[in-house]
C-alpha cells in the first residue's frame, strides 16, 4: 500500500530547486521533525519571545535525535524555506514573529515579504495567487502538540559581575584596525547599555565547559544570555543584534583563550555585499589548520604578531 503524502511533501516535491529537494529528503527521513519545529515556533509566538529566529535555530542545534539536522547549521537556505512553509501551513504564525527578508526561499515558493497592512507594524509573508490555490488543495497540516517546557528562568547579573565588560570591549575596539567603524561603535553601545548579555554568556560557558571541554557554539551562549539575563531590580528585555553577534563571538574567545579551537570560526565572506566582515573589522583571522587535537582552527589576532 502506497504511503499517503503529507502537505509538506506535496509542496516540496513539485519544486526542483536543490534547496527544496534537500529539505524534502530531510522531511522524508524525519517525518516527525516538522510538527515539532512548528510547535516550537508556536510556543515562542504565544510567549511573544523576541529573537524567535535565533531561538528556533537553537532548537535545531539541540535536535540531535533527527538524522541530518546538522545540515541546517551549514546551509543558510534551509532555515528560511522551512520557516516559510511553517507560516504558510499555520497562518497564525504569520504575525511578524520572525524578521523576514526577501531571499531564495521566496523564489522557490512564490512568496514575497510585505507590510502587514492597516495600522499593524512589521513585515509578513504574502503568498502569490498560484501558491494560495496550491495550498488550498493540500491535505490538512499536522496537528501540533505544544511543548510542555517552561520558559527559561531569568538569572540576575549584578553590576559587579558585568562591570568588566565595557572596559574589555573598549580595549578590543581600540586595538582594531578601524576603531571608529560604525559596527564597532554599535558593539560599544551595546556593551555600555547591556553588559549583562556578555557577562552571563561567559559565566554559563565557563560553568558548562568546566565539566567537559568539547565542541560548542558561542552564539548559543550569547543567545541564552540575551534571553535569560536580568538586571538587578529591573525587568529589562535584552537584545543581541545580528550585526554585532559575530563580533561578540570573537570577543568571547579573545577573553577566554583557553577555549580557542573548540568552537568554529569562518573566514570573512567575499563579494560585493561583503557581509560577515567580523574578522577584518576586529583585526583577526582563522588559522590554516587545527592544532593539539582541537576540532577547529584557532582564531588569531594581527595585534599579537602571531603568524600561522
Amino acid at each position: 500500500m502506497e504511503k499517503t503524502k503529507d502537505a509538506i511533501e506535496i509542496l516540496l516535491e513539485t519544486r526542483p530547486h536543490l534547496t527544496a529537494q534537500k529539505l524534502l529528503d530531510f522531511h522524508r527521513a524525519n517525518p516527525t521533525f516538522f510538527p515539532a519545529f512548528a510547535a516550537e515556533f508556536l510556543w515562542l509566538k504565544k510567549r511573544r519571545r523576541p529573537g524567535a529566529a535565533k531561538a528556533l535555530l537553537m532548537f535545531l542545534r539541540g535536535a540531535k535525535r533527527w538524522q541530518g539536522v546538522d545540515e541546517f547549521m551549514v546551509n543558510d537556505h534551509l532555515f528560511p524555506l522551512l520557516s516559510r512553509i511553517c507560516i504558510l501551513l499555520y497562518p497564525t504564525l504569520n504575525n511578524g514573529t520572525l524578521k523576514l527578508h526577501q531571499c531564495e526561499a521566496d523564489t522557490i515558493l512564490g512568496t514575497r515579504i510585505g507590510p502587514r497592512g492597516g495600522k499593524k507594524k512589521g513585515m509578513v509573508l504574502h503568498a502569490s495567487n498560484a501558491l494560495s490555490l496550491e495550498i488550498a488543495k493540500l491535505p490538512p497540516a499536522p496537528e501540533l502538540s505544544m511543548p510542555t517546557k517552561r520558559s527559561k528562568r531569568h538569572r540576575t547579573v549584578t553590576p559587579e559581575q558585568s562591570a568588566y565588560v565595557l572596559p574589555f570591549i573598549k580595549d578590543l575596539v581600540a586595538g582594531s584596525p578601524h576603531p571608529r567603524n560604525r559596527v564597532l561603535q554599535s558593539l560599544l553601545r551595546h556593551a555600555r547599555t547591556q553588559p549583562e548579555v556578555f557577562a552571563l554568556a561567559e559565566m554559563t560557558m565557563r560553568s558548562r565547559l568546566a565539566k567537559r571541554l568539547h565542541h560548542f557554539s558561542i552564539l548559543d551562549f550569547l543567545n541564552y544570555g540575551a534571553q535569560t539575563a536580568k538586571r538587578t531590580g529591573q525587568k529589562k528585555r535584552f537584545t543581541l543584534p545580528s550585526q554585532i553577534e559575530g563580533l561578540y563571538c570573537r570577543a568571547v574567545i579573545r577573553h577566554n583563550p583557553q577555549f580557542n579551537g573548540w568552537t568554529e570560526f569562518k573566514e570573512d565572506s567575499k563579494g560585493r555585499q561583503r557581509k560577515g566582515r567580523a574578522n577584518a573589522v576586529l583585526g583577526c583571522y582563522v588559522a590554516p589548520e587545527p592544532v593539539n587535537g582541537e576540532p577547529h582552527p584557532r582564531l588569531l589576532w594581527h595585534r599579537d604578531g602571531v603568524t600561522a
